[in-house]
């Protein structure tokens, strides 16, 4: 509870009030008991141009891989597909009508989100052991979608992965908790552990990049077990923090490794035993078999160009991929 005593703000729990002085935890109380969700706010002004065609398009063929039957979406105009998401409101205040503050985080040009919301960034930060500086930062300032892209890949940089068979399936267990992680970052934007966005999260799980809430914390806590022998820490405060542990041994063991003299991140791992398995693969079958969009794919690519690791041979249409041999 929260209460307000001759302008001094007290934040109340079981143990006793306590004056709260500092402005950012002061709004963060507020923004943590309040009702109204703010990716409802209504932008009467902004239009479909402020959205960028690409991001729903690449949201479009996601939901569609996504799905085990025909998706209500693919036959969509791009305005339809946002009003089945419920991402155009009225206002009741003015009685207009425009799209909402989650489209525009979602799909909006980049000069558009940082108009609607100026203090909108992720902060990505890898800090070993000195943790008063940190070794690298990703400054995150874009949609939703690419911000997700970002993080994966930051997480992908920085800490070794590790498979686990499951059943008859080999799962990337680094990229199960990560993938849980960047995309509660994401959706819980406000410092709750539940959905203060939940049509930003619903949008998330249409696309296949979160699951059902409780089922990905479960997850979470699995995964996080096999990878480091550790359990995740959830902790509310005025900031929802996930602590997951790590230790000095969680140097992964593939495999099946792919030139143990350059290093390559899960994405490009698997770019690399699908193009050997078929080297007349293209661009979109990698998308659908990795589950994620084409332009993941063509800077893995791209990068796996610059490492020595693959060139194309003849045209795009009826070339095929070399592969270096593995050393």
């Amino acid at each position: 509870m929260v209460h307000k005593t001759n302008n001094i703000v007290y934040d109340r729990n079981i143990d006793g009030d306590y004056k709260v002085t500092i402005q950012e935890r002061i709004a963060n109380i507020y923004i943590r008991k309040q009702d109204f969700y703010t990716e409802n706010k209504v932008f009467p002004y902004a239009e479909m141009s402020d959205l960028r065609p690409d991001l729903i398009k690449r949201a479009r063929q996601m939901a569609i891989n996504n799905s085990r039957k025909p998706h209500i979406w693919a036959d969509m105009s791009d305005e339809e597909m946002l009003r089945s998401m419920d991402f155009y409101a009225k206002d009741l205040n003015t009685g207009k009508e425009g799209l909402i503050l989650a489209a525009i985080l979602i799909f909006g040009k980049d000069k558009t989100i940082m108009s609607a919301l100026p203090h909108h960034k992720t902060d990505a930060i890898y800090r070993v052991k000195d943790l008063d500086r940190y070794d690298d930062r990703d400054d995150i300032r874009t949609n939703l979608l690419d911000s997700y892209d970002r993080l994966i890949d930051f997480v992908d940089k920085h800490l070794d992965d590790k498979f686990y068979i499951e059943g008859t399936q080999r799962i990337d267990v680094r990229n199960k908790i990560a993938r849980e992680l960047c995309s509660n970052i994401l959706m819980h934007r406000e410092f709750s552990p539940y959905p203060k966005n939940p049509k930003i999260a619903n949008f998330f799980k249409e696309i296949g990049l979160a699951d059902e809430l409780g089922s990905g914390i479960r997850n979470m806590v699995k995964y996080t077990k096999i990878y480091s022998g550790g359990v995740p820490e959830f902790k509310e405060n005025d900031i929802f923090t996930t602590i997951i542990p790590l230790n000095d041994t969680v140097n992964a063991p593939v495999n099946e490794p792919v030139n143990a003299l350059v290093k390559l991140n899960n994405t490009q791992k698997l770019i690399i035993k699908l193009m050997r398995e078929n080297n007349q693969i293209t661009q979109i079958e990698l998308s659908k078999e990795l589950k994620v969009n084409e332009s993941t794919i063509k800077r893995n690519i791209s990068k796996l160009r610059n490492k020595g690791m693959l060139r194309r041979i003849g045209s795009d249409k009826n070339g095929y991929w070399e592969v270096s041999s593995e050393k």
